[in-house]
């Protein structure tokens, strides 16, 4: 709940389409309330109306992909309106055609400290999200589920995430 909170309170910078602060979450809340006076209101209506596709469309639609919809149609939205240049909005910019190239990322003997540090907690969690989904997905076919099959897979994919560049 924790990491919601500070997720959600991250967001909403973006949301807002303020600029975001550093600190933990108590500092960041603070920081979003003092800046309301600063939102971007362009920024905010995509956002509301990105959010609203993505909870809403599965309900009226539920054949049409929610997430593909809504990303191209803001993608549209921002090349017809030039939300960047004309209304501030940020965008992600040019991405590069092409699949990415797998490599081991460039990192210090302290920042491979550090990485190991975080990935430690980072595969407690997904591992504590995935395996109750799993097991949810078993139950619900019959199918026995093999923990071990699960985990191995999980670290797999992330490995492989990590080479090309993914996010976990």
């Amino acid at each position: 709940v924790g990491l919601a909170i500070f997720i959600s309170i991250g967001q909403a910078f973006k949301l807002f389409g303020l600029d975001s602060a550093d600190g933990d979450a108590f500092v960041k809340l603070w920081e979003l309330v003092s800046h309301l006076g600063n939102i971007n209101w362009t920024s905010t209506a995509v956002g509301v109306v990105a959010l609203a596709g993505l909870f809403g469309l599965p309900k009226i639609a539920p054949k049409i992909p929610a997430g593909l919809f809504v990303v191209a149609l803001a993608t549209i939205a921002s090349t017809v309106f030039d939300l960047a240049k004309n209304e501030g909005i940020k965008v992600v910019g040019k991405i590069p055609s092409g699949l990415p190239t797998p490599s081991i990322p460039s990192a210090s003997f302290s920042d491979w400290a550090t990485i190991f540090a975080a990935a430690g907690g980072v595969v407690l969690l997904g591992l504590s999200e995935a395996i109750p989904v799993a097991s949810q997905l078993d139950s619900s076919d019959g199918e026995k589920l093999d923990d071990n099959a699960e985990i191995r897979a999980f670290g797999f994919v992330n490995v492989a995430n990590g080479l090309f560049g993914g996010m976990v």
